[in-house]
């Protein structure tokens, strides 16, 4: 273990896999990495990759088949660490042991720039962006032209409101990955985040050139145009999650009931309905103009 994912496997075979992943054909890629366990069901550079692949499907059950099998063989691994880390924070939806799997990693490996980067972007995620630069530089300052840290720290310094800093690694990754639609996709949100410019709409374009069956990248377009206008930037949404609907629509159930008792509160049960309805509708429309963009940008119009 620690050697190269490649070892031990078809390297043609393993290349192509890794640039169907690049170019988000996660079923040619998901295909190929059954065709190599299948010829060798141990092997650690096909298990390692379809975890990846598996992450972005996503497809929980593949994931965890592979990750027990990289933990099984070598439990001191750190890159299986982070692959689980990733897994327990965006499929099994359990922070507390992806936040321990990373850990682990940056404990097992901490001349490993991608550990402490994968663990920053985490951060992040959890509000916790400060934290998540700092770890992440620490990777850049480890290997200062690796692509994904590069990648990373664009992306956390826009979301730490810091435009010109996320424009400088943006630069710095498309240097040394030009051909990496994920870079070109980030170029173009920081510039959109700065206000409505023709620029992000060509960075946009030249990412869905690079990989135009990434449906992922397309997504995320139409959310972030939609998501920067003037009506939507400031928005309060309300989650769909049944658990938010039901305290919405109890709420005014609650007040009528207290208006049995004390009429002036029947006032306060209408208010909190129409307050929950018309934010419900608010985030309706914000879904409806998403759908609507993701439309409009897989006819090519942006």
């Amino acid at each position: 273990m620690g050697e190269e994912p490649s070892a031990g496997v078809s390297g043609a075979k393993l290349s192509l896999a890794e640039m169907y992943l690049s170019r988000g054909d996660l079923a040619q890629a998901l295909t190929l990495t059954a065709e190599l366990l299948q010829a060798d069901p141990q092997s650690t550079a096909a298990h390692y990759l379809r975890v990846q692949v598996a992450l972005q499907v996503p497809d929980a059950a593949v994931a965890e088949a592979s990750l027990q099998t990289l933990l099984e063989q070598d439990p001191n691994w750190a890159p299986a660490h982070v692959l689980a880390g990733e897994y327990y924070a965006y499929l099994a939806k359990d922070a507390i042991r992806a936040e321990e799997h990373f850990r682990t990693a940056v404990r097992l490996e901490p001349s490993d720039p991608i550990a402490p980067t994968s663990y920053g972007i985490f951060l992040a995620q959890r509000r916790r962006v400060e934290e998540g630069i700092t770890l992440a530089r620490r990777g850049f300052k480890q290997d200062p032209e690796n692509p994904y840290i590069l990648h990373a720290l664009q992306v956390l310094y826009r979301l730490n409101k810091e435009p010109e800093l996320a424009e400088e690694f943006g630069e710095k990754a498309l240097a040394v990955d030009p051909e990496n639609p994920h870079h070109h996709l980030e170029v173009g949100l920081n510039q959109l985040a700065q206000g409505p410019s023709g620029k992000a709409s060509s960075f946009f374009r030249e990412s869905l050139r690079l990989a135009p069956d990434n449906s992922d990248n397309r997504e995320t377009m139409a959310f972030e145009q939609v998501r920067q206008h003037p009506f939507f930037v400031h928005g309060f949404f309300l989650s769909f999650r049944l658990e938010i609907v039901a305290m919405v629509l109890a709420t005014p159930v609650f007040w009528y009931f207290l208006s049995l008792l004390f009429h002036p509160f029947v006032y306060v049960a209408w208010i909190s309905l129409a307050v929950g309805l018309l934010l419900y509708g608010y985030h309706g429309l914000f879904r409806f103009c998403v759908w609507r963009n993701r439309r409009r940008i897989e006819r090519g119009r942006l």
